[in-house]
């Protein structure tokens, strides 16, 4: 999953340097440097990537905090 999740923040970021440095706790907004638009490019390719859909008005900023924060989240919704 991890692999799945790097490639589209370089898909959305257009910056492959990033596949290199991105770890588990990578914070998706600080080392990352998301923007609002950027993010939320980046939730909608997780939802066409893992099949799920991300209600963006009750999605809490610690959830996208850190990469593994934001596996977890994931994962609670592929149930």
């Amino acid at each position: 999953m991890l692999d799945q999740i790097k490639k589209t923040i370089v898909l959305v970021m257009n910056d492959q340097s990033l596949q290199e440095t991105i770890t588990e706790e990578t914070d998706l907004i600080n080392d990352i440097g998301f923007d609002s638009l950027q993010l939320v490019d980046f939730l909608l390719e997780i939802e066409k990537e893992f099949g799920i859909d991300i209600n963006l008005e009750s999605l809490e900023i610690d959830q996208v905090r850190s990469v593994r924060n934001f596996i977890q989240f994931i994962q609670s919704h592929d149930k």
